[in-house]
């Protein structure tokens, strides 16, 4: 067992040429102490101490610290997609700016000239998603004795998230301009609001027409199934008419949405066959997560609760599901008029 919590604390807890080693994590969780674990025993491999003495050099550079991290720490933690998102990030944009650096040089007006030279090329949002793995990157440094003290970094400050939507009648352009798989998917994702990935891994048990539910389980990332987002199970109640029309052309077994040869639907050339239907319906192009949008912005206008929608979605942070509280002004003089 390579991880054990003893009066509150996360241990390493493993065993080395026959000896058992157990040592307190520097990083207080499970996940994290399963990350050191691999750490200790990499380290014992090389023939170096655990103890007191087995701080790394200060002079360890960013790049080679960065290694370390996306190895033991990332790919622990996260999600395949979010591990690729982030070994793009470090290898595209951090390591060419920072990985030379030795970790303790890395200071606050080093990150100011990165964040001053990325916002001539991109927009603040992304920015702050760089600087946020950056901060936990160099966090982890810290815990993890590589580095005496954390920098201090100031996050960019993004603007208010829009979001883009279709009011239904546009949506009722968008399935009259389009057939066979593409309408059923369409179609579907208004109905739900389900994320890309969830739709095309969907299955035909997952229906259950009975209940009218939707069982939302997993997720199809850079083509194979993995869990949902959140990592939780969801159900969503399906509507009258995504039942009578789905349990009309549903099978015993397999996927819901597949290419010809049953493989996963392929992203790009399903979101081509979408901008296309956009122009034949005479609207402006979108992507597909603007469909799950326009689920969400539909039942906030009609008076949804934001608690509601959130389970809806799978969000794990309301602050998430509160980007479409302004479609529903009313609330507030609801709110007031109970004063009366």
């Amino acid at each position: 067992m390579p991880a054990r919590k003893i009066n509150n604390s996360w241990y390493c807890d493993t065993y080395f040429n026959g000896k058992r080693i157990r040592i307190k994590s520097p990083h207080d969780t499970r996940n994290g102490a399963i990350a050191y674990e691999r750490i200790v025993i990499e380290r014992l491999m090389d023939g170096k101490p655990i103890k007191a003495d087995n701080r790394p050099t200060k002079e360890t550079t960013f790049q080679e610290f960065a290694k370390t991290w996306l190895d033991n720490y990332v790919k622990a933690n996260n999600r395949l997609s979010e591990i690729t998102r982030k070994e793009s990030v470090f290898n595209c944009n951090l390591l060419p700016f920072f990985g030379s650096l030795p970790l303790k040089e890395i200071t606050n007006r080093k990150v100011e000239e990165y964040k001053a030279m990325r916002l001539n090329k991109i927009c603040v949002k992304t920015l702050k998603n760089e600087v946020s793995m950056l901060r936990t990157c160099l966090s982890t440094a810290v815990e993890w004795e590589y580095l005496d003290t954390m920098p201090s970094i100031k996050m960019p400050k993004a603007p208010e998230t829009s979001i883009n939507w279709l009011p239904e009648n546009d949506c009722d352009k968008l399935l009259q301009a389009t057939d066979g798989m593409l309408h059923d998917m369409i179609f579907l994702a208004i109905k739900t609001g389900l994320r890309f990935g969830e739709l095309i891994a969907l299955e035909w048990p997952d229906f259950n027409f009975d209940n009218k539910t939707l069982t939302i389980n997993k997720s199809i990332v850079l083509n194979e199934r993995n869990t949902t987002k959140s990592g939780k199970v969801r159900y969503i109640p399906l509507t009258a008419s995504v039942c009578d029309y789905f349990s009309i052309i549903k099978q015993n077994s397999g996927l819901v949405f597949h290419e010809p040869n049953g493989d996963f639907v392929h992203q790009k050339r399903i979101c081509y066959h979408l901008e296309q239907a956009y122009k034949k319906a005479g609207l402006a192009p979108h992507g597909w997560h603007t469909l799950r949008h326009s689920f969400a912005s539909h039942l906030v206008s009609k008076g949804a609760s934001i608690l509601a929608i959130k389970e809806l979605l799978g969000h794990s942070d309301i602050k998430t599901t509160l980007v479409y509280a302004h479609l529903a002004p009313s609330i507030t003089t609801s709110t007031i008029a109970l004063l009366t």
